[in-house]
C-alpha cells in the first residue's frame, strides 16, 4: 500500500455553480512515484512533468493529483467528496501494487490522448460515425463514448495499418471504472 489515507484541508463552492462544492485534500504519503503509472492506465489523462501533476476526469468531476495533495471539483457534496477520495485511494494503491506489469508514461497527454487517436483517424469528416468530424470522434473515442467499429472508412483496406495501430493504441490502456 502506497497511500494510506488523506485529509480534506478546504471545501469551497464551485465557481460556476455554487451548489456544487470542489475540495483539496492533504494525501498521507508522497505519491509522486506512482502518477506517471496512474498516466499510463487512465484512458485521458494530462501529465505535467513540470509540477509532477496528473489532471484527469470521472464523470463531471475534475481531479488533480499532486504528490501530496488531491483537488477535486464538481462534487454533489462532502460524502460525494469523501467516497471520491477513496476511490482515488483505491485507484492508486492498485496501481501501486500493479507497477511492475504497467509501463510508466512521461508524456503529456498520456497513453491515450485525442490528437493521437486523431492522427490515426481516416480523416474523412465523413460524419457516418455520428459526428462532424473525424476530431470530435477521436474525442469520443478516448471518452468512451465511442468505439472503432463506428467508424466505418477505418474498415477500408487503406486504413488497415491505422485500424491495427489504433486497436493497439486502446488495447494499452488498462480498463478501470472512471
Amino acid at each position: 500500500m502506497l497511500l494510506e489515507g488523506f485529509t480534506i484541508t478546504s471545501i469551497l463552492p464551485t465557481p460556476k455553480d455554487p451548489s456544487m462544492i470542489r475540495i483539496i485534500a492533504k494525501l498521507s504519503d508522497d505519491i509522486s512515484e506512482i502518477i506517471p503509472y496512474l498516466n499510463a492506465i487512465i484512458p485521458i489523462a494530462n501529465y505535467n512533468p513540470e509540477t509532477g501533476s496528473l489532471t484527469f476526469k470521472k464523470g463531471d468531476r475534475v481531479i488533480t493529483l499532486y504528490p501530496r495533495t488531491c483537488a477535486i471539483g464538481w462534487l454533489s457534496d462532502e460524502e460525494d467528496a469523501v467516497q471520491t477520495m477513496n476511490w482515488i485511494k483505491d485507484i492508486i494503491n492498485e496501481t501501486y501494487e500493479r507497477r511492475e506489469i504497467i509501463t510508466p508514461c512521461y508524456e503529456p497527454g498520456g497513453v491515450l490522448n485525442p490528437m493521437k487517436v486523431h492522427s490515426l483517424l481516416p480523416g474523412t469528416n465523413c460524419e457516418q460515425c455520428g459526428e462532424m468530424t473525424c476530431l470530435a470522434f477521436a474525442f469520443g473515442l478516448t471518452d468512451g463514448e465511442h468505439h472503432l467499429k463506428e467508424c466505418t472508412p477505418l474498415s477500408q483496406p487503406e486504413f488497415t495499418d491505422n485500424q491495427q495501430a489504433l486497436t493497439k493504441l486502446l488495447e494499452r490502456v488498462a480498463k478501470i471504472d472512471l
